[in-house]
């Protein structure tokens, strides 16, 4: 539980980051057309462990 606890204080505001990073990297392949689904699955892990790891935090008060 520690460890969930580390990652959702002090590594998620990096995740996070790179997540809009990498919205950002999705954004311009759909402006140039191209594929974007590995970053779009990318994305979507962040999304769901940052989501993750705040409601464990949660629950873990």
């Amino acid at each position: 539980m520690g460890i969930i606890i580390f990652t959702a204080l002090y590594l998620n505001p990096i995740l996070a980051i790179l997540f809009f990073v990498n919205f950002t990297f999705i954004m311009k392949k759909i402006v140039n057309n191209k594929d974007y689904r590995r970053n779009a699955v990318f994305g979507s892990f962040l999304i769901v462990w940052i989501f993750f790891s705040y409601g464990l935090l949660i629950m873990a008060r």
